[in-house]
């Protein structure tokens, strides 16, 4: 669920490499490599600080110690060759072959163990190929300490994530952390975090209902020179003022965004609590680690064949996008009833006027708290045309769901005739949680496709997906998203249909599917209803304030 959650592992693909070479002597040959056709050599050695000695010298153990080498060709925004482990029991040597000529960033990762000292656990340095064989040496230089803390409303708050990225290469992980009891910056395995020096980074720091008051630079940074201390100043979020957290299933409704981790409104609402289950009555939801909503982004998704695809939270890195990646929810207005014993009804407002890719639409959103003790949160999504002709169109929900510790072992499936899909992880020694959406409307079930996270569909994939013509009902195990629709739905100018979304979760399959039946209950009791509008309504202070949101990325997206 990160950067995005502090505590998960970093994915990294790893091939196998053996150099037949002495331990730590530099000036031995390299092994033999063989290039087909004259294509171009990058050969050297990883040293330690002075510059001429191995670096295996300077870890814990000098014999056993494995690094990992790696070129990076940040134009591409890929690899450029696969990895070569680097077994300090036979040498300190790389060699690279078929490298195209032009610049890339060469990558070395030590081992995450303390006894590495003031030493980065990754180096990079630029190195260019010429079109003839390039011999480059590695040096990895003693970091330096980040300052600097984070601290929610005066206080520190521990377990916020904080991940480094490349300037020149942001899809690409340069170090990751987060903070500790006292809020200073602690890297898991070691405290202080470090750095390497003299390269541009990108950072961010990333809670779950705070407002962002003081953080990292924006943009790409110079450090030490830039940077060297980065508070993360942070505020209790608006959006908690708002959130459903009647059940042990809190939520958080922003306009289109369920669990409110889209981060073009965080300077107005800040990030919500996301989706997280279960919160004990009598308890607060939880600001941090990332890892404990079980949402990374999810939100309404709209789709008009044969490529249009409308959505209310971006979704930029998950799947393709048109002329925008958020359409919904950018011109919002925002009513919502004070807590009750049966909970609060929040009233939003908005419509695709913003988006470059508008039709016409407008939105009239209704979240209601489920009625304990079942978990259990209602949307309803009143869908209206205002364009001068007619419109037909699929509606549902997307979702990139986490749940539990580890979002790369989830599996999907679905259930009661295609109205519920849900997730739940396949590791054993997790937590158990299911967690899902029911749907029910004014048009049939029409979509239910789970796809991985390396998979990321097209516009027109995403049309057919709400609409049936992709369909896969299970998945998994992998980092998973799914598309649940209803429709085709045609309106004609001024009219309206209704689509119903249930967040429902459980703590095994049995609780998941009472919670689903008792949520599809409660939508056909309200279908009924006349006048369901959240009157009484206030107001919050939503004016912007601090620094501007930052996307979250998932740690575990990063290489």
């Amino acid at each position: 669920m990160i950067a995005r959650d502090v505590a998960r592992a970093c994915l990294v693909l790893l091939g196998v490499f053996a150099l037949a070479c002495t331990n730590n002597d530099r000036n031995l040959p390299l092994a033999p490599s063989f290039s087909l056709g004259g294509d171009p050599l990058l050969t050297g050695a990883v040293l330690g600080p002075d510059g001429t000695s191995s670096i295996c010298n300077s870890l814990p153990d000098p014999f056993g110690s494995v690094l990992r080498v790696r070129p990076i060709d940040p134009a591409a925004g890929d690899f450029a060759a696969p990895v070569q482990l680097v077994r300090c029991s036979v040498g300190n040597t790389f060699t690279f072959n078929n490298l195209a000529p032009g610049s890339y960033l060469l990558r070395a990762i030590l081992p995450s163990d303390p006894a590495i000292g003031t030493l980065p656990v990754r180096d990079v340095e630029p190195v260019t190929m010429d079109g003839g064989d390039v011999v480059h040496d590695i040096v990895v230089h003693n970091g330096t300490a980040l300052g600097g803390r984070a601290t929610l409303d005066g206080a520190p708050l521990a377990d916020v994530s904080l991940t480094f990225v490349y300037d020149a290469a942001p899809g690409f992980g340069a170090a990751f952390g987060g903070s500790g009891p006292d809020g200073a910056w602690t890297e898991f395995f070691r405290s202080p975090f470090i750095l390497q020096n003299d390269v541009r980074y990108r950072t961010g720091c990333a809670a779950l209902g705070v407002k962002l008051i003081e953080g990292p630079p924006s943009g790409g940074f110079l450090f030490p020179s830039v940077g060297s201390a980065i508070n993360c100043t942070m505020v209790t979020a608006p959006a908690v003022q708002f959130s459903h957290t009647l059940t042990r299933l809190v939520v958080t409704p922003l306009p289109g965004d369920i669990g409110g981790q889209s981060s073009e409104l965080f300077d107005q609402y800040g990030s919500g609590w996301g989706v997280q289950f279960p919160v004990a009555a009598g308890t607060s939801p939880a600001h941090a680690p990332l890892e404990v909503s079980h949402i990374f982004l999810g939100g309404l998704i709209i789709g008009i064949a044969p490529d249009r695809v409308l959505t209310g939270t971006t979704v930029e890195g998950e799947m393709a996008c048109g002329a925008a990646c958020r359409d919904f929810g950018l011109d919002a207005t925002l009513g919502f009833t004070d807590q009750t014993p049966a909970g609060r009804r929040v009233l939003w407002q908005y419509s695709d006027a913003p988006s470059p890719e508008g039709v016409g639409l407008r939105i009239r959103q209704l979240s209601f708290d489920g009625v304990p003790p079942n978990d259990y949160v209602l949307f309803q999504f009143s869908i209206q045309n205002q364009r001068s002709s007619a419109v037909t169109f699929n509606a549902g929900f997307w979702a990139d769901w986490d749940v539990d510790i580890d979002a790369g072992d989830d599996v999907g499936f679905t259930e009661m005739n295609g109205k519920l899909m849900y997730q739940t992880s396949s590791d054993p020694d997790d937590a158990g949680t299911y967690i899902g959406t029911l749907l029910r409307g004014d048009a049939p079930i029409s979509g239910n496709f789970f796809f991985p996270g390396q998979v990321s569909p097209s516009t027109a994939e995403q049309v057919q997906a709400l609409s049936g013509g992709l369909r896969q009902e299970t998945a998994g195990p992998s980092d998973l998203r799914y598309i649940h629709a209803i429709g085709p739905i045609t309106l004609a100018r001024g009219r309206k249909a209704d689509l119903w979304v249930a967040i429902v979760a459980g703590e095994n399959h049995d609780q998941l599917v009472a919670n689903a039946l008792a949520a599809d209950t409660d939508i056909g009791r309200r279908q009924r209803q006349v006048g369901s509008a959240a009157a009484g309504s206030i107001t919050v202070n939503t004016q912007p304030l601090g620094v501007p949101g930052r996307p979250l990325s998932k740690r575990g997206k990063l290489e």
